[in-house]
């Protein structure tokens, strides 16, 4: 997900109410860049420190193994509990003993029928854009670990010691789907598109659509754990 599509950072149609809160509340970065543009090389990436090109990490399928560092190792080798609901897309098999306490995906939909069926149609061309998921919001597979996870805070494991909790999820990932309403959402929202350029980004980041404008930091303030994880007094939340 790129900044231009978030109403927090100025976008004048877009409607992201839940991340726009998310940005208000925390830390909004101006400049923020991955290593890479693939999810597994830039897992990889966030997880060691390491830039793509080295370690020859950079393939969807060259994921990080045992003999090798990454933070939730850190993390568990200093007696957290970490636990992991969601994809993949990081550790090879032989990494997840010593990495990880636990790890599951609690399955669920993600993605409607694409919209060309080449077995039916020969000729047609595969899509990014699939049709609407069947089923409600909360049947699909990001929703059900993020529940999850929600419901794990809540038992007495979850105070019986410091804990990182892992959660990627699969969305915004193409096929690109999401249930209805939201699906509908999308085509109101290209029909009352005007044309956006990256250089409009932060013109309008100053008067949020319905908040005030979120606190900024440079990344040179940034600790250097990590700058995706949360501390709080029970924990860490990445």
């Amino acid at each position: 997900m790129r900044a231009e599509s978030l109403g927090c950072y100025g976008h004048p149609v877009a409607s992201t109410p839940n991340l726009d809160q998310f940005a208000r509340e925390g830390t909004r970065f101006d400049q923020a860049h991955v290593s890479y543009t693939v999810c597994s090389q830039s897992r990889v990436s966030f997880m060691t420190g390491w830039p793509t090109h080295v370690r020859g990490h950079r393939t969807l399928w060259s994921l990080l193994h045992d003999w090798e560092p990454n933070l939730l190792k850190y993390f568990k080798s200093e007696g957290y509990s970490v636990k992991w609901w969601g994809k993949n897309d990081l550790l090879a098999p032989d990494a997840f003993n010593r990495s990880v306490t636990s790890a599951m995906s609690m399955g669920g939909p993600d993605n409607g029928p694409n919209t060309f069926d080449m077995h039916e149609e020969p000729g047609q061309y595969y899509s990014f854009l699939s049709e609407p998921v069947r089923g409600p919001t909360n049947s699909t597979m990001d929703y059900n670990n993020v529940a999850a996870a929600i419901k794990w805070l809540a038992t007495p494991e979850a105070s019986e010691k410091p804990f990182t909790i892992f959660l990627p999820l699969l969305k915004p990932h193409p096929p690109y789907s999401a249930p209805e309403p939201w699906y509908l959402l999308r085509q109101i929202f290209l029909l009352t598109l005007s044309p956006f350029r990256s250089t409009d980004l932060f013109a309008g980041a100053g008067t949020p659509r319905s908040t005030r404008p979120p606190s900024r930091r440079s990344a040179s303030r940034t600790p250097p754990a990590s700058p995706t994880t949360t501390h709080s007094s029970a924990g860490t939340a990445t």
